[in-house]
């Protein structure tokens, strides 16, 4: 399941902590972060317009990882470069 977004809980996590997580965990941050009143959000990949999202909770408390699911047109185009 490819991870479209990392979502950081603002009661468990500052920005700099949020970073740090995501270093050790081999994800990425281009220094955009999206803020809301409760969380921190970093964006790992584009979201796809045909693609179905979900939201699951990690080991780690105040930790969500925003996962692609189901069929989309990107496994199709895929296919498709494949000449399958």
């Amino acid at each position: 399941m490819p991870v479209q977004s990392v979502i950081f809980s603002r009661e468990w996590f500052d920005v700099r902590a949020a970073r740090a997580w995501l270093r050790s965990y081999g994800y990425r941050h281009n220094g955009k972060v999206h803020e809301t009143a409760n969380y921190h959000r970093f964006r790992q990949s584009e979201p796809h317009p045909l693609a179905q999202y979900r939201t699951i909770a990690t080991r780690t408390p105040g930790v969500k990882l925003v996962v692609e699911v189901g069929p989309t047109s990107r496994e199709s185009e895929l296919r498709d470069l494949a000449g399958e």
